[in-house]
């Protein structure tokens, strides 16, 4: 059982680093203190930065991340640092829609692809999360577009899930295959259909999702559409498999 201590050093850690302002940070930082963590959650420095509310954060991760000076070992350790629950600094700017510290971090070398023991890739939880700003940003630092989350889903079936057309959309523009499978062959123009998301079927219809592709086990998009009665999407399906077929003929 930890002792009362412990829990004081955690909380004077989270005040500093997630509530305090810049001079405080300044005033305890040092080369030394760079490893510290929490006792409870294994948050470094930078992870408690990160999750804090202050407009300062951003200013707060560079001057950490200055800290480490030419020891770019140092600095891709704590970058690459994962919490007891499999976050990375990245993660959590990301989860926290915080577009600037996202971008310090990016700026200073975090891996846009680094999933972590949670398999959540960072671009995936930026679709989750409906920021089309961080999307973009990941994408351009490199973040795969096809990577597989726990649950076998990219960041394309993420924001289609969760009705996020504007990521959707740009998810495609930028080159997201509408047609790609998951871990039961289920394409995000099945999970649209079934949610009745008819502009984000429209956008991937248009991107080239192929109606006709089943999962599994044999369903279509049709089929999805049709069990949940989404009458207007039926419509849009068989206009496109229709098209289809004509120019087959």
């Amino acid at each position: 059982m930890k002792n009362s201590s412990h829990y004081i050093f955690n909380d004077y850690l989270r005040k500093i680093y997630s509530q305090g302002n810049v001079k405080c940070l300044e005033d305890h930082l040092t080369v030394a203190v760079l490893d510290e963590r929490t006792d409870d959650h294994q948050l470094s420095l930078l992870h408690l930065i990160c999750a804090g509310h202050s407009e300062q954060q951003s200013q707060k991760v560079t001057i950490l991340l200055d800290k480490c000076g030419d020891d770019d070992a140092k600095r891709r350790a704590l970058l690459s640092n994962i919490t007891k629950n499999g976050f990375s600094a990245l993660h959590i700017a990301i989860y926290k829609c915080e577009v600037a510290t996202a971008e310090v971090l990016l700026s200073n070398g975090a891996d846009p692809n680094l999933a972590g023991r949670s398999e959540l890739p960072p671009l995936n939880l930026a679709a989750m999360c409906a920021n089309v700003e961080l999307v973009e940003r990941l994408i351009s630092a490199g973040a795969a577009l096809h990577a597989l989350d726990f649950v076998n889903f990219t960041a394309l079936h993420c924001a289609t899930y969760f009705a996020h057309e504007r990521v959707v959309r740009l998810l495609l523009r930028r080159g997201a295959d509408p047609n790609y499978s998951g871990g039961v062959r289920d394409r995000p123009l099945h999970l649209a259909s079934s949610k009745g998301h008819v502009g984000i079927v429209s956008a991937l219809l248009e991107a080239g999702a192929d109606p006709t592709l089943a999962d599994d086990e044999g369903n279509t998009s049709l089929h999805f559409a049709a069990k949940t009665g989404h009458v207007g999407i039926i419509d849009l399906l068989l206009l496109k498999i229709g098209a289809g077929h004509q120019e087959v003929c």
